[in-house]
């Protein structure tokens, strides 16, 4: 049976859901101290853990970044009487399978738990270079090599930018390219009414840059400030010291499981630095440690 662990600053509603939990025959562990239950997933196996947002000493999303390092194939249901826009993106960019609102509906908390147990996320592998249990994206990680890049866009009367693995040139003629956004990101919106985007193409000194436009959300902060971004011919931000940009003009976009695919005709596109190597996107560098 499923090993699920609970974390709420409250021992009420911890016992409150392990008493429904228990019930279906779940093996349920309940913690109120944040570092209590890290230290119990560094020591025990954890199918899924359901985290209260709201907590003493850190957030359940920072909980959630943590507990993906310890056990990348763990899944995640978050708990929230407040849930924002900027919170439900962050939880589900770090991992989250699901969240359920306070106080809690038996039935809810019941069928979330099941439907997320139902995903299948582990697949297991022979000779990598032991027998290893990885998650599926952890084998898409390995097996697929991307750029960096961060995508930036001029709004009305403010700029924006994310940072994407997910660039592909898609056409010779007319040359286009596609980058994958989530909906959830401020930038899909911008990208959506503005209806162009550059594509900054980073070098390899350039990870904590990548971290700032990919590990904050521009509905809570200026990713911008301190930064003084150059403008690309077609007015997009073009930040300092990249390998080069490329200017389009949306003509697409094609919803994809839970991305959206912006594809852009290259209206202008230029290398500013033959000297710097590409930055190639390792997860490691971000937010989760992909197993040996």
């Amino acid at each position: 049976m499923a090993q699920i662990l609970v974390l709420d600053d409250v021992q009420e509603a911890v016992d409150a859901v392990r008493r429904v939990l228990e019930k279906r025959g779940y093996e349920v562990v309940g913690f109120t101290d944040e570092d209590a239950a890290i230290d119990h997933v560094n020591n025990h196996p954890v199918d899924l853990a359901i985290l209260d947002i709201k907590l003493k000493k850190m957030d359940g999303v920072q909980v959630l970044g943590k507990l993906k390092q310890i056990q990348p194939s763990i899944k995640v249901i978050m708990l929230t009487g407040y849930p924002t826009h900027a919170t439900v993106e962050e939880a589900m960019r770090l991992g989250a399978s699901a969240y359920c609102m306070k106080p809690i509906d038996r039935s809810e908390i019941e069928s979330k738990v099941a439907e997320v147990l139902a995903q299948e996320t582990r697949i297991e592998l022979v000779g990598w270079p032991d027998k290893a249990e990885v998650n599926t994206q952890d084998i898409l990680f390995r097996s697929l090599t991307n750029g960096v890049y961060i995508v930036t866009v001029q709004g009305e009367g403010e700029i924006n930018g994310v940072t994407t693995p997910w660039v592909s040139q898609l056409s010779y003629d007319p040359p286009m390219v596609m980058v994958a956004i989530s909906p959830l990101r401020k930038c899909h919106e911008m990208i959506t009414n503005s209806g162009q985007f550059a594509v900054n193409v980073l070098g390899s000194g350039q990870v904590d840059l990548a971290s700032r436009f990919g590990l904050t959300t521009g509905r809570e902060m200026d990713k911008f400030e301190g930064v003084v971004p150059e403008r690309t011919p077609a007015g997009n931000p073009l930040l300092s010291n990249v390998v080069a940009y490329i200017d389009c003009e949306l003509v697409k976009t094609v919803a994809v499981g839970d991305h959206s695919l912006f594809v852009g005709e290259v209206i202008g596109a230029e290398v500013l630095d033959l000297t710097l190597s590409p930055l190639t996107f390792d997860p490691s560098d971000y937010f989760w440690e992909i197993r040996p």
